[in-house]
């Protein structure tokens, strides 16, 4: 505290503890317990700041309680102070271990998110992981069967996959399957999947009926012929191409496997037709009553 703070001013008048008149004011009108004594009522819990002789300020509560004799008449006030210090300081860490509290939590959502992020999207192509695709996708499935809006199912994979690794490594094969998911992503709905499905192989979802998809699975296979090759390999000679398979729930599938399996087939009749191609299942099944026996 102040200098003088220590001092014995016992039977002094109180104007001589300067360092407490320097904290309340020099208007003897506003000191707290002139106010006591001529209320004849306690004054409690104000706040004054009291300089220490190192001028760093401590804060006490003052509390002054008149002394009154047996005649109603004011003897005098007695004051105690209360040092605050302690309780700011403790205030103060309690406000720091908040603060230190909310920003781990901050970090800890974000590296959630970060850790969710990777484990819902393949690492080579940040394409959805199957897993994370198919709950995603039948979310989309039953909404749609629910409240009967379309939704279509595309399955692709790449024409001559092998043929790219055992010629060129595998790292111009993980080249042309990244390729592959960047063509996919910029040339389908914000609001549709794509997946990873497997190896070469993806799966899409898109929103919308099977003629819209098939157009949307053509313009694919149009983007990717032309540019993927010369991205991976510039100068022309490298050409990479993929096959399309469209179902959609307008063929009757009642569950998301079965439109996967659907376009899985349509995949399966564009590989046997000459690859670089999109077929629908409505191909599928035409063939099959065309090779059913009368």
């Amino acid at each position: 505290m102040h200098p003088d703070a220590g001092k014995d001013y016992t039977g002094k008048p109180v104007e001589e503890m300067q360092w407490l008149i320097k904290s309340v004011g020099n208007h003897s009108s506003t000191w707290p317990w002139e106010r006591a004594m001529r209320t004849k009522s306690t004054v409690t819990g104000e706040t004054y700041q009291i300089e220490r002789k190192d001028d760093r300020p401590i804060k006490v509560t003052m509390n002054c309680a008149p002394v009154i004799d047996d005649k109603e008449g004011v003897r005098g006030c007695m004051i105690t102070l209360d040092d605050l210090s302690l309780v700011e300081y403790m205030n103060q860490q309690l406000l720091d271990t908040v603060a230190q509290l909310e920003l781990a939590k901050t970090q800890i959502e974000e590296r959630s998110k970060e850790l969710k992020h990777l484990a819902d999207h393949d690492q080579l192509t940040n394409a959805l992981t199957r897993r994370a695709f198919l709950a995603k996708a039948q979310q989309i499935f039953l909404q749609a069967m629910n409240m009967s809006t379309k939704m279509s199912c595309v399955m692709v994979d790449i024409d001559h996959f092998k043929s790219v690794n055992d010629g060129y490594g595998h790292l111009v094969g993980d080249q042309v399957i990244s390729r592959l998911a960047v063509t996919l992503r910029e040339n389908v709905g914000p609001q549709d999947l794509v997946c990873r499905y497997g190896g070469e192989e993806f799966c899409v979802l898109v929103r919308g009926d099977v003629q819209h998809t098939q157009g949307v699975a053509e313009k694919l296979r149009s983007v990717l012929e032309a540019t993927c090759g010369p991205a991976v390999i510039p100068g022309g000679k490298f050409r990479v191409t993929a096959s399309f398979g469209v179902a959609s729930l307008e063929f009757g599938a009642q569950t998301l496997a079965e439109v996967i399996k659907q376009a899985d087939q349509a995949l399966y009749l564009a590989k046997s037709s000459g690859r670089n191609r999109v077929c629908t299942y409505a191909e599928v099944t035409a063939r099959q009553s065309a090779h059913t026996p009368a």
